[in-house]
């Protein structure tokens, strides 16, 4: 019975900690003004729109802060043809609002899923969880959830980007006010799919990375700890 209740608590601690971990990963790469800044110039989207970098790296300051915490202006103006111009249109700037909602939604289910965890982590000590090899366990199958998932989205990545990228903003947004005009639409001229592409890879790079971490720790710990604790 103790090893079938440590197997279900070991799956789902398993799952959510690698849901955690694909939502920081994504949180910290989507509001990293430098992340933003550095290739945006190494792809010079500030030439190709015509502004400067200094009105550039104001408009993704004020882009990701609305976004992050609402402190940002989506009215946000820049020079333009020797005119200041309001740089985000109403559409585009509707659009950045649903994704304000969509990131308040995802941090809220990170800390349900954090609060869970804990849970979880509490009740397996006190009913299953005896030492820390039960505990270490854990590691690896936190690498398996994340694989499972990471092989799928690096499958869609190399098969048909364009196709995941429009089929992601399908699930997620209930109308088509993403379906932005590259010839008009500023938000699209500034962020082309090859950003999107550079985006993809940290992300999943980062999740493969702290994912074989976790097993490293896994496989340096597992000898050492059985003189730690006496059965």
């Amino acid at each position: 019975m103790r090893r079938f209740v440590q197997t279900i608590l070991f799956v789902l601690i398993s799952i959510i900690l690698s849901s955690i971990i694909y939502l920081s990963v994504f949180d910290h790469y989507a509001f990293n003004s430098n992340f933003y800044i550095k290739h945006f110039l190494a792809l010079k989207v500030h030439e190709s729109i015509g502004i400067s970098q200094a009105d550039l790296e104001n408009v993704v300051d004020n882009l990701i802060t609305y976004i992050d915490n609402g402190s940002g202006d989506l009215h946000v103006h820049a020079t333009l043809d020797q005119n200041r111009v309001e740089f985000f249109n109403p559409k585009e700037q509707a659009h950045l609002n649903d994704i304000k909602i969509l990131v308040r939604s995802a941090r809220k289910v990170r800390l349900k899923l954090l609060y869970s965890l804990l849970a979880l982590m509490m009740l397996g000590f006190a009913f299953s969880l005896k030492s820390l090899r039960d505990m270490l366990k854990i590691l690896p199958l936190t690498a398996l959830a994340s694989l499972v998932t990471l092989l799928l989205l690096v499958a869609l990545y190399l098969i048909d980007f364009d196709w995941a990228f429009r089929r992601f903003h399908e699930i997620l947004f209930y109308n088509d006010l993403w379906l932005l005009n590259p010839a008009k639409d500023r938000l699209l001229q500034m962020m082309p799919l090859e950003f999107f592409m550079i985006f993809t890879r940290y992300f999943l790079g980062t999740v493969f990375g702290i994912n074989a971490l976790l097993l490293a720790v896994y496989y340096l710990l597992r000898p050492r700890e059985r003189h730690m604790f006496i059965k």
